[in-house]
């Protein structure tokens, strides 16, 4: 499980939502469907549910309750300008482009008698290719999305370069939805998130260097390909009666593990080695539990439990964890937190505060190394070993304000305690992040980070400048400079261009240079990948590095993608990846 420094910018220039995180790897294909499929699809406030509601980023349940309330009294909103006066003005600003205003008179087309295919194949080859690798160098993925109706469906196929076997990891599912008694029901493949994600949770969600945001989002479809995360079985909601509402479910799943420990649950597990091979499928788990909500004027109760048994040829573990969570809203203010239990306690629980011109949290976190929770991904600072151990303690806040008419200054600092060995750890962490729009298509951003664990510092400062002064092109500059225990030092300089000269196609190039000594802490570059995807690169050593992102729909109903990149350093050969990327959309 990874954790995340989450940095979005929605802005009118032509540079997209980013994601920026102090870890390497790609980031969620979760959190990056679901922006692309809000852009793609930007949600009607005036037949919204509250769940679609809480899919928007920033929109808290306060905030989706007094639109809805709204928009009864009103009968539904005329135009986005009657929309916009409900919310803070800061969070509207982020949110734009994900909603849109469908006056209640107009008529809606009638539903088409064909269902609704999204398809997505990708396929990567990097290069040197691992020799220790017994399969072809090729990856590929594939992903058919089908809604029709009342009922969606899922059906995931993947295989990762090196691997042997085309269907390495095979998944589907389907979707019904108001039968019955029963608001949701899935059957085959499927992901719980509930409370604030100490007992259950989607892979890699959790946000820092923002304001904390967290949605439950109960059972859904697994659209990914993580192939030690997902749920088989049974899971159903019931429609809400009277204050309550009920999930249940029902797992029974093959995960990979080792043969000298208990199960070894992994975001994406590589079978690309003889090891791997040998432990792949190598323990059975059966879930069964259920989720149950109490809301109402002064806010929500959740109580989750479950029970879990995973068995291998050597013996049979057992564990249940629970727990109760709540959010209380007051105003502007907000109070929410988790508590669990498994073989010891453990609870996230904070406070957020949302005004016009500012967005303020704070949370605490205990998370003792003695607790076990292998399913959870709540906020912190380290992340989830294979065990489901988590070891964090700490105090996280983060205030985003505006000082000045077109200026953002965000502020946050978060301290951390763990215990690794029986030895106690400590650090802590300050940001600032300033950044200004000096005019119309043109973006100056200005940040400085500290972070400090045990007896190891480091210090980032980061000059960027975003320029898109013609509709067509935009061009992105940036500097960065560190220092390691006053001793290393380290320096990265980029250019980025973004040319995009008709409607249905994009150029991006990236030329970096970098030169670095640093050990302990790296510099991270965000990469905008294909669709459906985004990484993540830790820069180390000296040397420079190139990408080169084409995309092009020639039709409304299919996109096409292809990335190149390479990597030139010093002490070491070049190295790259080529990806190609097609989707249709119907």
């Amino acid at each position: 499980m990874n954790r995340f420094c989450l940095l979005i910018l929605i802005a009118s220039s032509l540079f997209p939502f980013e994601f920026e995180t102090d870890i390497e790897g790609e980031t969620s294909e979760e959190m990056i469907e679901l922006l692309e499929s809000l852009l793609e699809n930007p949600v009607d406030v005036n037949t919204a549910t509250k769940k679609d509601l809480l899919s928007i980023p920033f929109i808290t349940e306060e905030i989706a309750d007094g639109i809805i309330r709204a928009r009864e009294t009103r009968g539904g909103f005329a135009d986005k300008d009657s929309f916009r006066k409900l919310i803070p003005l800061i969070i509207y600003e982020r949110i734009e482009s994900f909603v849109v205003v469908i006056p209640p008179k107009v008529v809606s087309k009638k539903p088409s008698i064909y269902p609704r295919v999204r398809v997505r194949t990708r396929v990567e080859n990097r290069y040197p290719r691992d020799d220790r690798a017994a399969g072809s160098a090729l990856g590929l993925y594939n992903r058919i999305l089908i809604d029709y109706g009342q009922f969606s469906g899922c059906i995931l196929q993947e295989k990762d370069e090196g691997e042997r076997d085309f269907v390495d990891f095979l998944a589907f599912g389907v979707k019904a939805k108001n039968v019955g008694h029963l608001e949701d029901v899935i059957v085959g493949y499927y992901g719980l998130d509930f409370g604030e994600r100490l007992v259950f949770a989607s892979p890699v969600l959790t946000f820092k260097g923002s304001p904390y945001q967290m949605r439950r989002k109960g059972i859904h479809l697994y659209t990914i390909t993580g192939e030690n995360t997902y749920k088989r079985g049974i899971a159903l909601k019931t429609k809400k009666f009277g204050l309550f509402d009920i999930s249940l479910f029902y797992s029974n799943a093959s995960l990979d593990a080792r043969s000298s420990d208990s199960v070894y649950y992994t975001y994406s597990a590589d079978h690309t080695t003889s090891t791997w091979e040998d432990i792949k499928d190598r323990v059975k788990e059966i879930i069964y539990g259920g989720h149950i909500d109490i809301s109402g004027e002064y806010g929500t109760i959740g109580a989750t439990y479950y029970h879990a048994s995973d068995y291998d040829s050597r013996e049979k573990r057992s564990y249940s964890p629970a727990s109760v969570n709540f959010s209380i809203p007051g105003g502007r203010v907000t109070f929410f937190g988790e508590i669990a239990y498994s073989r010891d306690f453990a609870a996230v629980c904070g406070v957020k505060s949302r005004g016009d011109k500012f967005m303020w949290d704070a949370v605490l976190r205990y998370l003792p190394r003695s607790f076990f929770s292998p399913h959870s991904s709540p906020f912190s600072d380290r992340r989830i070993s294979s065990y489901g151990l988590l070891n964090d303690k700490g105090i996280y806040t983060c205030l985003l304000f505006k000082p000045f008419p077109k200026t953002e200054l965000t502020v946050y600092g978060d301290h951390m305690e763990w215990e690794d060995d029986k030895l106690p750890g400590r650090g802590y962490e300050y940001r600032i992040i300033l950044d200004r729009r000096i005019t119309k298509g043109f973006d100056l951003g200005v940040r400085y980070r500290y972070k400090c664990k045990d007896d190891d510092y480091a210090r980032f400062a980061r000059v960027e400048m975003d320029v898109s002064t013609i509709k067509w092109i935009g061009l992105r500059l940036r500097t960065e400079w560190a220092k390691e225990n006053d001793t290393l030092s380290g320096e990265l300089v980029f250019g980025d261009v973004y040319i995009h000269p008709l409607n249905t196609l994009s150029i991006n190039y990236r030329h970096i240079i970098f030169d670095s000594d640093l050990t302990r802490f790296k510099f991270t570059e965000y990469e905008r990948e294909l669709p459906g995807v985004m990484g993540n690169r830790f820069i180390t050593g000296h040397g420079r590095r190139n990408y080169l992102l084409v995309s092009y729909k020639p039709f409304k109903f299919l996109r096409f993608s292809v990335k190149y990149e390479e990597t030139f350093k010093k002490s070491s050969k070049l190295s790259g990846q080529v990806d190609l990327n097609l989707t249709k959309i119907k």
